[in-house]
């Protein structure tokens, strides 16, 4: 019995042995087959990407050649193939390309880089390379590049540049227009205000003189009216000119100083700032009887005295035009979202309809010149301070609802 057993456990286990080897024909076909399929579908992507994709022996010749690569530089397969991967790099990359080669092959880790190609035709390329070294029983047997043609990209990045410097050049020019100007005006604008007192001074001193008795009827008649009316009005009006283009000029001195000088930037303890701030309102918000609200500020990174006038400046703007229908109100908040302090500056005045929300920055541009003084610079001021602070601006408005300012800074 005993041999019986085992002879059947010898006959099971052979029979488990043919099993098993009958079975493992067809998972290595399986597996094969698999991937054949994986191989087929990487020659296809291959093939077809519209990245150039090149294969080259240890010794720079090509062996592989997509579509992408026949497309961007000129060449057949049939041209390609065989010829040296130097071919493609113009006269004083060549070494460059070498030296890269030599990198990659001795180890180091070259992935990446920008270069230059030249195609079929003698059109230099800008081209991004992304390289990876071919490996066989340890040896290098090739490298595979992945070849993407920023020729374009480049040439915008270029002219980008080239139109930011020149933005920057004819900013200066105006910044020293706009200094010049508005310091050269003065001069003359102190000599209008001068010699307007001084007729004022004459006329007081003539009207004085047409008081005495034996001053004929006749003549004092006569001179009563440019005397006392039409003199004074003129002078009125030469003063209000003058305090209006004084006050152009003190805007443009600001705005052309705004644009010259260095931002000394620190961390600003901005509860402490407003507090200034609304120190220097205090009379206004009495006299117009505004309820002002500030919520705890979170810090930020600015150059204290032009966020002390940039806030200044929107409370100022919020005073100026409150609806006379009902209370002012005046609320400041902020918050830190990711890497940025936002500060919110609402009101409940006359609101601003969304047409104008982006022209109320522009300079001397007033929506409306009869509810508030001023020349029209307050908002382009604020809106150079924070480009200059890497900032944003913009608001929330309609017209009867009020205002509200956001103004984003880099947070502390």
């Amino acid at each position: 019995m005993k041999e019986k057993a085992k002879a059947k456990r010898t006959l099971g286990a052979e029979l488990q042995n043919v099993k098993q080897s009958a079975a493992r024909p067809k998972e290595d076909t399986a597996e094969r087959n698999r991937a054949e399929e994986t191989s087929r579908r990487l020659a296809t992507v291959v093939r077809d990407s519209n990245d150039a994709i090149i294969i080259q022996d240890i010794d720079g010749r090509i062996t592989t050649w997509n579509r992408g690569a026949e497309l961007m530089f000129g060449y057949s397969e049939a041209e390609a193939l065989g010829m040296n991967i130097d071919q493609l790099s113009p006269p004083d990359k060549v070494s460059e390309q070498k030296e890269f080669t030599r990198r990659l092959i001795a180890g180091e880790a070259v992935t990446s880089f920008e270069t230059q190609r030249v195609t079929k035709d003698g059109r230099i390329l800008d081209v991004w390379l992304t390289v990876t070294k071919l490996v066989d029983d340890g040896k290098p047997i090739g490298i595979v590049s992945t070849e993407r043609d920023i020729t374009e990209r480049k040439q915008a990045e270029e002219e980008r540049e080239r139109l930011l410097k020149s933005l920057e050049e004819k900013t200066k020019e105006l910044e020293q227009v706009l200094y010049a100007a508005s310091h050269d005006l003065r001069s003359p604008l102190v000599n209008i205000e001068g010699f307007a007192r001084e007729m004022g001074q004459s006329v007081e001193q003539m009207q004085s003189v047409l008081k005495i008795e034996d001053i004929p009827n006749t003549v004092r008649e006569q001179l009563s009216a440019p005397l006392n009316e039409d003199i004074p009005s003129a002078l009125q009006y030469i003063h209000a000119s003058a305090y209006k283009i004084n006050s152009l000029l003190e805007g443009l001195l600001q705005l052309s100083r705004l644009g010259r000088d260095e931002l000394d930037t620190k961390r600003l303890n901005m509860n402490k700032l407003m507090e200034s701030v609304i120190h220097t309102f205090e009379y206004s918000i009495r006299e117009k009887g505004v309820k002002l609200e500030v919520v705890d500020l979170p810090p930020c990174l600015g150059n204290e005295t032009r966020i002390n006038q940039l806030f200044s400046n929107l409370i100022d703007n919020a005073l100026k035009f409150l609806d006379s229908n009902r209370p002012g109100i005046i609320k400041i908040n902020g918050t830190k979202e990711d890497k940025q302090a936002v500060y919110c500056v609402e009101d409940n005045g006359i609101g601003i309809a969304p047409e104008y929300h982006e022209k109320i920055f522009e300079i001397f541009e007033r929506l409306n010149p009869t509810a508030g003084s001023g020349e029209g610079l307050g908002l382009t001021i604020v809106r150079m301070i924070v480009d200059r602070h890497n900032g944003r601006i913009w608001l929330h408005s309609e017209p009867g609802k009020g205002c509200r300012f956001f103004v984003s800074l880099p947070a502390a």
